[in-house]
Order: C-alpha cells, then sequence, then structure tokens
C-alpha cells in the first residue's frame, strides 16, 4: 500500500490520523530515509568545513539542515509513540517492584562472590598440586642421592666380585618389577 506525498506529509504532521500498525511502519520508514538523506548532507558539509571555511550561506544552511532534521526526529518519536498506542503498549509498563531490584542486586552479589571463591579455591588448588609435585621430586632426588651414595659407599667397602655381585642381583630384581 503506497500513499501519497500528501497522505504522509498529513499523518507526520498529525500521528493521531495513523490507525494501524502497517501505516505507522510505513510512516516511519519515509522519515527514517528523509532523516537519513538530511544527515548525509550534514555530514558532508561537516567534512566540507573542516578542510575550508565555510561562506555564510553554507552556514546558514548547515543550521537550517540540522534543525530540519532534528524537526525530523521529533515527529519520528511521535510517530513511534502513536504505533505504541495502536498496540496497546505506552502505558502499560508494568511497574518494577523495588524488592525485585533488591533481590537482583543480593543475587548477583552471591554470584560474583561464588565467582570468586571458586577462583581462589582453583588456585589454591593448583599451589597445592604443584608443592606435591615439588615434594615429589624432592624425595626422588634423595631417592637417587641416597642410592648414588649407597653405591658409592658399597664399591669402597666391598672386595669387587661382592659388590658385582649385589648390583647384578639388584639389576636383576629390577628387571623382574
Amino acid at each position: 500500500m503506497s500513499m501519497t506525498d500528501d497522505t504522509l506529509s498529513e499523518l507526520i504532521g498529525d500521528p493521531a490520523l495513523i490507525e494501524t500498525h502497517e501505516i505507522a511502519l510505513e510512516v516511519l520508514d519515509t522519515l527514517d530515509a528523509e532523516i537519513a538523506q538530511i544527515q548525509t548532507q550534514i555530514d558532508a558539509a561537516t567534512i566540507e568545513a573542516n578542510i575550508r571555511p565555510l561562506s555564510s550561506d553554507r552556514r546558514a544552511w548547515l543550521q537550517r539542515a540540522a534543525y530540519a532534521c532534528a524537526m525530523r526526529r521529533n515527529e519520528r518519536h511521535r510517530v513511534i509513540q502513536r504505533d505504541k498506542e495502536i498496540r496497546g503498549t505506552k502505558f502499560n509498563q508494568p511497574k518494577k517492584d523495588p524488592a525485585e531490584g533488591i533481590a537482583k542486586q543480593e543475587r548477583l552479589r552471591v554470584e560474583a562472590e561464588v565467582k570468586r571463591m571458586t577462583k581462589a579455591a582453583e588456585i589454591e588448588r593448583q599451589k597445592t598440586m604443584q608443592l606435591e609435585l615439588e615434594q615429589e621430586r624432592r624425595k626422588l632426588n634423595e631417592r637417587r642421592t641416597f642410592n648414588h651414595n649407597f653405591q658409592a659407599v658399597a664399591k669402597r667397602l666391598l672386595p669387587p666380585s661382592t659388590y658385582a655381585e649385589i648390583v647384578s642381583a639388584a639389576n636383576n630384581m629390577m628387571e623382574v618389577s
């Protein structure tokens, strides 16, 4: 359904004449297109003003264009309000209960606290794991050092044939396990 320019101008001038949501959408589309066109021209003039000074006529035109754009936005807002009236959503906004807001803040605070505690617990768990690994490494190094020292002492104190028998028996035990 295409409307004439006169009909559109009349509906824009008095949004109370808009009867359906579809008509309101068509009027809004027209206003959006006009606003976009005016804004494009304003942007071009602003860019031009950044390059070189504008003449007084051009500055006056820029002011009028900015005013016209603001008026079109105002008309668009009025059409949107009328559309809300038509759809029955303008005055049916339920008031928010302050208790809901307080409950939401409390819930968010608790969630943030749980998140912080979870993160702290994870960091603590990782530290504990690192300490356990470090302790196991130390024990392993102590065992290796002990074994090395034991072997060095055994080598010095035992006759070579006895030492060779002990090492051979130890190696056999290691292979079996």
